[in-house]
């Protein structure tokens, strides 16, 4: 997994849709002129071999389990804790308000290159992008 701190970290990913859909994202946050992009948000992507639980201790945010809950996807009582998951043409955009002024966790999670409960939980609960 990669942390994208800038514009010009996302600038290297080789996956041009991907790519697009992130620097779209900073460039939007960019508008909030009184804020670093780290005092708003952190972005990670998911990368081939990350495994679910390397993610949630490097991103500190309950991917497969809810925020108050330990049960787990696929248990038909599973509620997630992100806010909103988006499917874009080649990931996921998975995003998580991790505190009361509104600062985010967005996971970038690659179609190709993810875990299969992560991609099999992604492609269940996941909206079409606007």
């Amino acid at each position: 997994m990669q942390r994208l701190h800038t514009p010009t970290d996302a600038a290297r990913i080789a996956d041009e849709a991907m790519r697009c859909v992130i620097l779209q994202r900073f460039a939007e946050l960019a508008e909030y002129q009184d804020f670093t992009f780290d005092e708003l948000a952190e972005f990670w992507l998911v990368e081939s071999g990350d495994t679910i639980e390397q993610l949630e201790t490097a991103t500190e945010v309950p991917i497969v389990h809810g925020w108050f809950s330990d049960v787990r996807y696929p248990d038909p009582d599973f509620a997630p804790a992100w806010e909103v998951l988006e499917a874009h043409p080649t990931g996921y955009e998975m995003v998580f308000v991790t505190s009361d002024s509104g600062y985010g966790t967005v996971l970038w999670i690659a179609k190709n290159a993810a875990d299969p409960v992560l991609l099999a939980m992604c492609a269940q609960y996941a909206s079409p992008a606007p």
